[in-house]
């Protein structure tokens, strides 16, 4: 029972995001790409490579869902999925496309963002 309700309320809150990204869509460059529990191994325009330790491969890809929940990204290709692999292709703006891939790699988790529309459209 304890368990139930923290459930419900992310449940609550996950439903409440989604409904204001409609009203108020945020940049994509407000999106933390760079999390404070990862680290950056590279980087360069268009695509940045991160890894992670002492984190779970789900949370990381709870915060990524909810960064670009928070930015309005649509998908725009079906999600990959295995317990270990993860790969997000959306849409957001102008028609603008990010992919994030997030591998857990065991002692690491490896996550590779992709925006190379934010070159050609900054």
């Amino acid at each position: 029972m304890k368990k139930i309700i923290p459930l419900c309320l992310c449940a609550v809150l996950l439903f409440s995001l989604a409904a204001c990204r409609e009203i108020n869509p945020r940049p994509i460059n407000e999106i933390k790409f760079k999390p404070d529990f990862a680290q950056v191994i590279e980087e360069s325009p268009g695509h940045l490579l991160l890894e992670a330790q002492g984190v779970t491969f789900g949370y990381v890809l709870e915060y990524y869902q909810m960064a670009l929940l928070t930015v309005g990204a649509k998908q725009s290709r079906p999600e990959e999925k295995t317990e270990n692999y993860w790969a997000y292709t959306g849409v957001y703006g102008d028609g603008r496309t990010v992919k994030v891939v997030v591998r857990d790699l065991g002692s690491k988790i490896q996550i590779l963002v992709g925006y190379a529309d934010e070159i050609q459209n900054p």
